[in-house]
């Protein structure tokens, strides 16, 4: 009993991981204002957007500060290669 209720809470974290992904690629590709959503992927490499700057990067810490409650740095940018990498820092 006590495994099938491990198995479904690692379920419904991993649903709700996929969500909270989703949302995390929307509010990052309004803070960005990219015009193509549809290439944004947790894979997509953000540095290599044309939308990146360093302007962009400090939308994007006040995002994290704003939106989910995180402080991060330019460190923590730098850190990062990925959407994914990001997301990491989010939760």
């Amino acid at each position: 009993m006590l495994d099938l209720l491990v198995q479904y809470m690692k379920l419904v974290k991993k649903y709700f991981n996929i969500i909270n992904m989703e949302k995390f690629i929307k509010d990052f590709a309004e803070i960005l204002d990219v015009e193509n959503k549809e290439v944004l992927t947790p894979e997509t490499k953000f540095t290599e957007l044309d939308e990146w700057s360093s302007f962009a990067a400090v939308q994007l810490i006040v995002m994290f500060d704003e939106n989910y409650g995180k402080a991060i740095t330019a460190e923590d940018l730098r850190n990062c290669s990925t959407i994914s990498d990001l997301f990491k820092m989010s939760n």
